[in-house]
């Protein structure tokens, strides 16, 4: 939070932190300190998210001065407003699954880890993995549903 100064925006930074290392894990430099390693994917990703409110705010300026904003650069903002939210309301679901299940989700959808690994490195079959992704995925509908009619 101190990075972003927003609780909010601190919790994106920390989740896209998270997907970085997670997806970079194999080619980590293990000589080194990983500690270090581990700060500057945290401050990139903090660096990356503070560029886009700038540029958000940027076109907000512009939107309420009459200035350089097109109907498109409104439509274009609001657009990327409700994909913020949308993405927030995903990361709130995902947060409600039980570990193995979002485990699974984030390795399959976020991080893009084949069905034949995944299978091995549970100790499955593709078809199981398939099955449990399937659950998973049910399941997290039904939260984003249920989170969806609480605002209803």
């Amino acid at each position: 939070m101190r990075a972003t100064g927003d609780a909010g925006l601190a919790e994106d930074v920390l989740q896209e932190a998270f997907f970085r290392v997670h997806g970079s894990l194999e080619r980590v430099d293990t000589t080194g300190p990983l500690r270090a390693w581990l700060y500057q994917v945290a401050r990139n990703a903090a660096l990356d998210a503070l560029r886009v409110r700038r540029k958000d705010a940027r076109l907000a300026t512009a939107k309420a001065s009459g200035s350089g904003g097109t109907r498109g650069d409104v439509l274009s903002e609001v657009e990327a407003a409700e994909e913020r939210e949308r993405a927030r309301d995903v990361v709130r679901a995902l947060e409600a699954l039980p570990d193995e299940e979002r485990l699974l989700l984030v390795q399959r959808h976020q991080m893009g880890v084949p069905l034949e690994e995944l299978a091995r490195s549970y100790s499955v079959t593709e078809r199981t993995v398939r099955s449990r992704l399937q659950e998973a995925a049910c399941r997290l509908a039904g939260v984003l549903r249920a989170m969806k009619g609480a605002r209803s």
